[in-house]
């Protein structure tokens, strides 16, 4: 094989295998929550279901800054899906639940509207164990955003309706990706030295 070749295979594997790498790979999506009454913000990390644009969505966090209930204050993390990817699992034993189910997917379409669908997702809020409180949140249809705050006692202003409350934006990941590329371009660029310097030993003995 020429020397040409071998340079040229070098750079092409190392480029290949930089996206295969990238497959699966987490992505953060920052989100708040503001419907006047009740505001919220975290964020949420997950990974593409295949290459449709779905995120499975398999950590989170959420700070909660305004609640009209009085019941939710301070910091939380969000419930697993059990069942992902897909739907759903029902919660039936959160603490505080006063029997309520809650069925969720966490499944979230960034550049769907809406963004979340009609089973959603919940945190846990609270700082002690067995005494949290649940925040869900999910959508009614495009622009039609529902939040849910423990013991069945909803934010007046959403319930049964809901609005353009919620929204989830990409958090670039550019260092990853370029780290990936710029090791493919160091393994094409040190084959092409390679390549080079043998050329130049090879004319220097003759």
């Amino acid at each position: 094989m020429s020397k040409f070749s071998l340079v040229s295979l070098a750079c092409v594997a190392a480029l290949a295998i930089s996206p295969a790498v990238l497959v699966g790979q987490e992505t953060n999506f920052t989100f708040t929550y503001n419907d006047g009454t009740f505001i919220a913000t975290g964020i949420l990390t997950g990974t593409e279901v295949g290459s449709t644009g779905v995120y499975d969505v398999e950590s989170g966090t959420i700070d909660v800054t305004s609640d009209a209930t009085g019941l939710i204050t301070g910091s939380g993390v969000l419930e697993p899906n059990p069942s992902a990817p897909g739907c759903c699992y029902t919660y039936t034993n959160l603490p505080n639940n006063g029997g309520t189910y809650l069925t969720i997917d966490n499944l979230l379409t960034p550049g769907g509207n809406p963004q979340l669908d009609d089973y959603g997702i919940v945190f846990l809020v609270g700082s002690t164990v067995g005494n949290e409180q649940q925040v869900a949140i999910w959508a009614n249809g495009p622009t039609q955003y529902t939040v849910f705050v423990g013991n069945w006692l909803y934010d007046p202003n959403v319930y049964g309706g809901g609005g353009d409350y919620f929204n989830a934006v990409n958090v670039p990941e550019g260092g990853t990706t370029l780290l990936y590329l710029l090791l493919a371009g160091a393994a094409c660029f040190g084959a092409i030295v390679f390549s080079s310097r043998k050329g130049l030993g090879s004319r220097a003995s003759a």
